[in-house]
């Protein structure tokens, strides 16, 4: 399938109200972490904290989402994100059916990639 990375780019940055999610079922639990040990490396965490309201600190992220069991989950905002958005939130969980899921929100107006926005969000998303 050839995928269209210029309706992607216009579509990730139509400003209509809306946020833009993408969910992965079952990815490899190893990418997630690398994915998420890459944006941590120049990010900041907005907030981080487990089902229970309890705050994972960035030193613990990797670990936990490691350790993850059925009905437990990370709820994580990072800023200062490398392009092509400065700004997601990751939801990840795990579920008895389901195995890892895992849902990134971006809004457009945190998409700062101004040139092949698209083929970058995809490239971005892969490594998950």
């Amino acid at each position: 399938m050839s995928l269209d990375y210029d309706e992607i780019g216009r579509k990730l940055k139509d400003m209509d109200g809306s946020c833009r999610d993408v969910n992965f079922r079952s990815p490899s639990r190893e990418g997630l972490i690398e994915f998420i040990d890459e944006l941590l490396e120049s990010s900041k965490i907005h907030l981080s904290y487990n089902r229970d309201g309890v705050t994972i600190q960035r030193a613990e992220v990797s670990n936990y989402i490691a350790s993850l069991g059925v009905g437990s989950s990370l709820n994580l905002a990072l800023e200062n994100c490398p392009p092509p958005a400065i700004f997601l939130q990751l939801w990840i969980s795990v579920v008895e059916e389901e195995g890892l899921w895992v849902e990134l929100t971006v809004f457009p107006q945190d998409i700062v990639s101004e040139d092949d926005v698209g083929r970058e969000f995809v490239a971005w998303i892969d490594k998950v």
